[in-house]
């Protein structure tokens, strides 16, 4: 019987930290997502231009020295409508604030046809 309970508190705590773990993925992603397209309202930018700009501003304004995979980032912010990819995918701009706004209050972002701008 205690075995039982040692084994149902470790896999109620395996499961917590994974839970744990997911969040602060997620709380990353976001973060991220938001430096990118911070960035990005600055102007039309190639995807190594996005991590060296974003590298620059976590450097300059938190002292981090970080190698900035903009990759996902930017096709997660395509994804949602926030960036725009222009000259057929090889630079991408911010969409503008006013506008994501209008589309995600409308329903644009996060919807099915919104994935399908790409």
């Amino acid at each position: 019987m205690l075995a039982k309970a040692l084994q149902s508190k470790s896999a109620d705590s395996q499961l917590g930290m994974l839970v744990s773990l997911l969040e602060s993925m997620e709380d990353q992603e976001c973060k991220e997502m938001i430096l990118c397209y911070c960035v990005l309202s600055a102007g039309e930018m190639t995807v190594d231009q996005i991590e060296v700009a974003c590298e620059r501003v976590l450097s300059e304004r938190f002292g981090l020295r970080v190698d900035f995979d903009a990759q996902g980032t930017v096709r997660r912010l395509v994804e949602q409508g926030l960036v725009q990819p222009r000259q057929g995918g090889r630079t991408f701009a911010a969409t503008p604030l006013e506008q994501a706004l209008e589309e995600h209050r409308m329903g644009g972002l996060d919807s099915p046809a919104a994935s399908h701008r790409v």
